[in-house]
């Protein structure tokens, strides 16, 4: 059974590789589109949309909670 691996970034912009927030990096994603809520609203962000990833679609990708916090480094 082939598991996948899910994460979320947000955008906050029309084009993903230029919306995030700019307290991010591109390899840093959250565990779960809630953390990645939570986060954005304790930012002060309002208005975005969360993209799902899936495996491998972000090279090296560090999984954070909610309060932003490195959970997991994929290297």
């Amino acid at each position: 059974m082939n598991k996948t691996k899910t994460y979320y970034q947000p955008c906050i912009g029309e084009d993903i590789s230029t919306g995030l927030p700019m307290e991010m990096f591109s390899f840093q994603a959250f565990s779960s589109e809630y953390d990645c809520r939570c986060w954005m609203n304790r930012h002060g962000y309002r208005n975005f949309r969360v993209i799902e990833y899936h495996d491998e679609e972000i090279e090296n990708v560090t999984i954070l909670d909610a309060k932003g916090e490195v959970i997991e480094i994929n290297e």
